[in-house]
């Protein structure tokens, strides 16, 4: 397992990343404000948005966990950082 700490994404634009990825087999409301997105070796809780403020600026922070098989857990980590930071997050 493990776990990201994204900063400068919305949960909505990291949710519509990961429901857009073809092997996505089920989506789970897990009634906490935590979505759980399972794929076929690996599962990803997105948890609930915050927001960290520096200065005036106010800065949306998500946990993003990955559960699964290591190396489909790794694949997917490292497609979403690569995806999210050449968007500049």
């Amino acid at each position: 397992m493990k776990k990201l700490d994204i900063g400068g994404q919305r949960r909505e634009t990291i949710i519509e990343y990961f429901t857009n990825l073809e092997r996505m087999i089920d989506v789970i409301d897990r009634g906490t404000h935590n979505m759980e997105i399972q794929y076929l070796g690996c599962s990803v809780i997105i948890e609930e948005e915050r927001t960290t403020s520096i200065g005036s600026v106010v800065i949306p922070r998500v946990n993003i966990t990955f559960e699964g098989d290591i190396e489909t857990e790794c694949g997917m980590i490292e497609a979403f950082r690569l995806n999210f930071l050449s968007m500049g997050g």
